[in-house]
């Protein structure tokens, strides 16, 4: 479980343990992100970031093979008992 320890030495492995948590949250939300805009809002994407979207072009193929390594590296986590 996750607690947060504010400015206490002894605990830093829990704050790191934490930390991953939140990093591995923050990129499951852009994961899913990522597949609803691939899959249902492309156009919308290519039209309003034109620049952008000329180098990153909304694929459902990379988008669907971002989430399933976010997904994996989130088991990861579970299985060392650092996630939930």
């Amino acid at each position: 479980m996750c607690q947060a320890h504010i400015a206490i030495p002894n605990h830093s492995s829990s704050m790191v343990a934490c930390m991953e948590a939140i990093i591995f949250y923050i990129l499951l939300i852009d994961a899913i992100s990522a597949n609803l805009m691939a899959r249902f809002g492309s156009e919308w994407y290519v039209h309003n970031f034109r620049t952008i979207s000329r180098w990153f072009p909304p694929a459902e193929g990379w988008a669907l093979y971002y989430l399933a390594l976010v997904l994996w590296v989130g088991s990861l986590l579970y299985r060392t008992g650092k996630l939930f």
